[in-house]
């Protein structure tokens, strides 16, 4: 009867386990804009008057691109350019399930002529086909990153090219909140090993003894010493009183 029970709450932590998602804290930021060729074709003016834009969203809680920000610069090519002020694309996200992030790109000179009224403002492209044909448009939406694909707690860097233009903008993420995920699991693979014990001796003295460990995001070493394993111990010890089974845990450790 204890084995039919062990094996079922073996197979719920493993589904449950599977199917859970762990939130994160995510915030995205502009580095800089660049510009290189794309020189002025009427002979006008030497400088190149270029305007960048960026957008971004992600599979989650910003599932339309949101940003957009118009910067100009003045400069003669090339040109890199660090916006003054805020550098975020938009608001950090907090306590998100997103997991990928996705940017739309849009960046242009300024060749056209006011004599024919197709003099593109500082933030808003206007095609007005042949007049301004010479202004070096682009607008593409970038390919998706899966950014929990990268270390947490630190910047990682994108950039992206289209024409004479790049853009480069750095993310961030940190997982938001502590939870039982490290738990679910440790429990799971602990039963594991005392339904194959058992099967292979059913009268062997099996102990459970799930050890979930805790680590440091910046370096990927075990932190024994942290606040978050004294909790996970204590519960994988209220797991074993629950099974009613001989139980053996990690005390008070340092790191």
């Amino acid at each position: 009867m204890k084995m039919k029970r062990l094996c079922l709450t073996l197979t719920v932590l493993f589904l449950f386990g599977h199917s859970f998602g762990q939130a994160v804290n995510y915030e995205l930021e502009i580095v800089h804009f660049r510009m290189t060729g794309c020189s002025d074709s009427d002979g006008s003016d030497g400088d190149e008057d270029p305007t960048w834009k960026i957008w971004g969203r992600d599979n989650d809680g910003v599932p339309s691109f949101t940003g957009g920000t118009c910067y100009h610069d003045e400069s003669d090519i090339p040109i890199t350019y660090i916006p003054g002020g805020s550098l975020a694309i938009y608001p950090a996200e907090m306590n998100s399930n997103a997991t990928t992030l996705q940017f739309q790109l849009e960046a242009w000179e300024e060749d056209g002529s006011a004599l024919v009224g197709c003099d593109n403002d500082d933030c808003v492209f206007t095609d007005c086909s042949i007049w301004n044909s010479d202004d070096d448009h682009q607008l593409f939406s970038s390919g998706i990153y899966n950014f929990q694909d990268s270390t947490a707690c630190e910047w990682h860097t994108i950039t992206i090219s289209a024409g004479c233009f790049s853009w480069s903008a750095r993310f961030r993420w940190e997982y938001s909140v502590f939870d039982a995920g490290s738990l679910v699991q440790a429990v799971a693979e602990t039963l594991a090993g005392l339904v194959f014990g058992h099967l292979i001796d059913p009268n062997g003295q099996l102990i459970f003894a799930p050890k979930p460990l805790v680590a440091d995001l910046r370096t990927g070493a075990m932190c024994g010493g942290g606040g978050e394993q004294a909790v996970l111990m204590a519960a994988a010890a209220q797991m074993g009183r629950y099974f009613n089974l001989p139980t053996s845990s990690i005390a008070g450790i340092t790191d």
